[in-house]
């Protein structure tokens, strides 16, 4: 038996195909009921198909009783602010126990700079909007260096129960940085350089899991060359990342990672989190870490092209299911992983 919240976390893909403005929503998190209506949330990242290649609008949207969305709070960068967004999540990061909207966008020109660089920013929300002026923001450069952020997570790096930002970062450093927030706003608290990692044809990514589930998360840096995954864990000791062996993975045909589709789940139900990073090729793995090592090994899922995926107990049986959306086929996928379980 589907419940509303599914039922509407289906709609919402369906929304995300055709929506009432001139931009394309190319990405969706979500679902949220921040303001206990029953009405569920969700944020959308968006394109002008005629003029973007990368999201330049964030909106939050409302589905109300008839299934129509509300835009409630949007976000377009002004002209002084060129550039395009990484990706808009939901958390914590203050730790107020009151949700945070967190952007982030790769800059292109800013003020007097040209020089490509990435900027953070929050948002408060007041109990029924996020705020029109961000309560934060930080500019993270490298001189007079190109600077570029290939996706963001939220994790907890110090078991403090409120969350930090991880930003894999790109031309010319390659890693991945940490930004943490105090009185004074957002800061710069950590940057780390995969030594494995730091030649590739491909770019970095990251992923965040707790492996051990001791409240400290573990970061994954990840990066797809051609058909090789390349991939090193950064197990987190009381707040401290000690990095692991390298740990390669051939799949042929492999292609076009889905920035926004790295998910945290225990797909396989056997009580460990793993991090599911899906392709536009159509293919899905899974990264799953071991005190030993990190072990790469492919989902058992052909379903065409991908847009985007996302996971949820459809059904109610205890397993974990997957969505996918082709924007390519126009179709919707619905994936119950316990038929895998039974004839494996």
């Amino acid at each position: 038996m589907f419940n509303l919240k599914q039922i509407l976390q289906t709609t919402l893909f369906l929304v995300a195909i055709s929506i009432g403005f001139s931009e394309k929503i190319i990405h969706m998190n979500g679902t949220y009921d921040l303001d206990s209506d029953n009405m569920l949330e969700f944020l959308a990242l968006e394109i002008d198909p005629e003029t973007d290649v990368f999201p330049s609008i964030v909106r939050f949207y409302e589905v109300d009783s008839d299934g129509y969305q509300a835009l409630i709070w949007e976000f377009l960068p002004p002209v002084s602010l060129e550039g395009d967004f990484v990706d808009a999540q939901i958390g914590d990061i203050d730790g107020d126990g009151s949700p945070d909207l967190i952007l982030v966008m790769n800059l292109s020109k800013f003020e007097n700079s040209a020089t490509p660089h990435v900027f953070v920013a929050s948002y408060n929300w007041d109990g029924e909007n996020f705020s029109e002026i961000p309560s934060s923001t930080l500019d993270i450069g490298k001189e007079n260096r190109s600077l570029r952020c290939n996706n963001f997570q939220l994790l907890d790096q110090d078991a403090d129960g409120d969350q930090e930002i991880v930003l894999s970062l790109g031309s010319p450093f390659r890693g991945f940085a940490v930004v943490n927030s105090n009185s004074g706003g957002l800061f710069l608290s950590k940057k780390v350089r995969p030594d494995q990692l730091l030649v590739g044809s491909g770019l970095l990514y990251v992923g965040v899991v707790d492996y051990d589930g001791d409240g400290y998360d573990d970061v994954i840096a990840l990066s797809p060359d051609g058909n090789t995954i390349k991939a090193q864990p950064f197990y987190n000791i009381g707040g401290v990342f000690d990095s692991g062996p390298l740990v390669r993975k051939k799949i042929d045909g492999i292609n076009g990672i889905l920035t926004h589709s790295i998910k945290l789940t225990d797909w396989d139900s056997d009580g460990f989190f793993d991090i599911l990073a899906s392709f536009s090729s159509g293919d899905i793995i899974a990264l799953t870490l071991t005190p030993a090592t990190l072990v790469i090994e492919e989902v058992p899922i052909t379903s065409g092209p991908l847009t985007q995926i996302a996971l949820e107990d459809f059904n109610q049986d205890g397993y974990e299911d997957i969505l996918t959306l082709s924007a390519d086929l126009n179709s919707l996928t619905l994936i119950s992983l316990i038929f895998f379980f039974i004839i494996s």
